[in-house]
């Protein structure tokens, strides 16, 4: 008994390092973003720390770690879902990752935040705090979930947008912080589905299965095109569109065209991006 008191008074220790040693900690042992991962993970006081200073520990880190970017997240299958980090650079697996809800359906990432629903409940996890937030039940299955802002660092002014995507029937619904009701948005211009989200300069912003991007502000209530339709009819096959920011704060449109060649067996498919002309985008 003394020895499991000892050892819970060491973990007590531990998580309530003041900010100072933590920053020292830091500084001595997260030179790569592998690192800073598992620096986040030791229980939530630090996985915390780092959220609130990350712009200024990464200064700390080789600016190599983050050749280490972007990240996937495979998961083997396997009920006890230990999924893995894999970095599409490196070419490695730089972090394991161990997720609790193995049969509910993974909609969304967010911020470091997953989102799993099933038919009776919604959450957001996040996997290196392992903290829990519970949200309202929603009706339709979502395809994509995006949150306005952090929750770790905003945990009382976040938004969350959700989009399901089905051909004819798409839908978009926001939570507001501190309420327990879904917002649907409506927007009577879209006939057919959606294909991305993303919310860029407190806007969010939807793009078609036409390729039309789409501008809604945070009420719900209003929306404009500022992209037409990009779809040539002339070329039939897969396409998707997706929306992203770079890293010079600039919003994209992307897209991805394929079609089956039957003359050569082959599948093609090449990109286009396009950068939406609209002063609100321009920085």
């Amino acid at each position: 008994m003394a020895m499991r008191s000892n050892t819970k008074s060491r973990s007590k220790g531990w998580a309530s390092l003041p900010d100072l040693a933590l920053d020292l900690i830091f500084q001595k042992s997260s030179t790569s973003l592998s690192d800073c991962l598992c620096f986040g993970a030791v229980c939530k006081s630090w996985f915390s720390f780092m959220s609130r200073n990350y712009d200024a520990q990464r200064i700390c880190m080789n600016s190599s770690s983050f050749e280490e970017l972007p990240l996937l997240m495979i998961y083997p299958g396997d009920r006890d879902c230990v999924t893995n980090l894999y970095s599409v650079t490196k070419g490695k697996i730089i972090s394991d990752l161990k997720l609790p809800y193995y049969t509910w359906r993974c909609c969304g990432s967010s911020h470091g935040w997953l989102a799993f629903q099933n038919p009776l409940t919604f959450c957001l996890f996040n996997p290196f705090s392992r903290e829990t937030i519970d949200l309202p039940h929603l009706e339709f299955n979502v395809h994509k979930l995006i949150l306005s802002k952090n929750p770790s660092t905003s945990s009382c002014d976040f938004e969350v947008m959700a989009m399901s995507k089905t051909w004819g029937q798409s839908k978009l619904a926001i939570l507001k912080p501190g309420s327990k009701t879904w917002i649907p948005t409506h927007l009577p211009v879209v006939r057919s589905s959606f294909h991305d989200v993303i919310y860029y300069n407190e806007r969010y912003y939807v793009v078609t299965y036409e390729g039309r991007v789409l501008s809604i502000n945070n009420t719900a209530s209003e929306y404009e095109q500022i992209a037409p339709a990009s779809i040539n009819e002339a070329i039939t096959g897969f396409r998707e569109f997706y929306l992203v920011k770079t890293t010079t704060n600039k919003l994209l449109k992307v897209q991805i065209t394929g079609r089956y060649d039957r003359q050569v067996l082959i599948f093609q498919s090449w990109f286009q991006v396009h950068r939406p002309k609209n002063p609100c985008l321009q920085n």
